[in-house]
């Protein structure tokens, strides 16, 4: 394997052992990680602790293993908590956050997707309430074009709220306006967002697309 794919699993791997003040500045009630990977983390290496536990009586009791036996104790019990140290990192190091202005998308390699709210140009959703997604698009050159969030990964309501706010206001919902908000929270609350994001499969908002094609043709000139 090249230093291009192993460069991103060491630097994870030695990010999520840092100390748990600097782990924590991104561990806020906006940031979303799955809960199967830590489940799945710590199955790896209790099942690891139960193979070790199983190997030793059976070595007391039978008086001693052949070489292949340790041998495929070995390479299980690394693969346990080969799996479980990779389960860990994909947990700490891979989340969505969600803001009042913008949806934050990181990988396991620790690569971004971010688009801000008010640069939306248009959105996709799919899926039905077992799992369920939305893709958020934008010409703006402050985001990554593009972020997709899925349910597995965190709840869809918020950003469910901005885009039926937008396609109803017809305006972005402000940060700082206690009304704005409180208007998000009764479309989240009502159902209201979940039923008109998942019903209309996504929506254009061609003011964005205005704003990028003045913005080019302004450099052109």
């Amino acid at each position: 394997m090249d230093n291009a794919f192993l460069g991103p699993i060491i630097s994870a791997l030695g990010r999520s052992f840092l100390s748990r003040r600097n782990q924590n500045k991104t561990s806020k009630s906006n940031v979303h990680r799955i809960g199967l990977l830590i489940i799945a983390a710590y199955g790896s290496w209790i099942a690891g602790i139960g193979a070790i536990i199983l190997f030793i009586g059976n070595t007391v009791n039978s008086g001693g293993n052949s070489l292949e036996t340790f041998i495929a104790f070995g390479v299980a019990e690394f693969l346990f908590i080969f799996f479980g140290f990779m389960f860990y990192v994909w947990y700490r190091n891979a989340y969505v956050k969600i803001t009042r202005t913008y949806v934050l998308r990181r990988d396991l390699l620790r690569r971004v997707q971010k688009v801000y709210f008010k640069d939306v140009n248009m959105f996709r959703a799919y899926g039905n309430r077992e799992e369920a997604g939305i893709v958020l698009f934008s010409d703006s050159s402050a985001g990554t074009g593009s972020v997709l969030v899925t349910s597995v990964q965190a709840s869809l309501l918020y950003i469910q709220a901005q885009m039926v706010f937008r396609m109803e206001q017809e305006r972005w919902a402000e940060a700082d306006s206690d009304d704005d908000q409180d208007m998000l929270r009764d479309y989240m609350r009502s159902g209201q967002a979940w039923e008109m994001v998942m019903s209309s499969g996504g929506a254009n908002f061609p003011e964005n697309d205005k704003k990028a094609s003045e913005s080019s043709s302004d450099e052109g000139n």
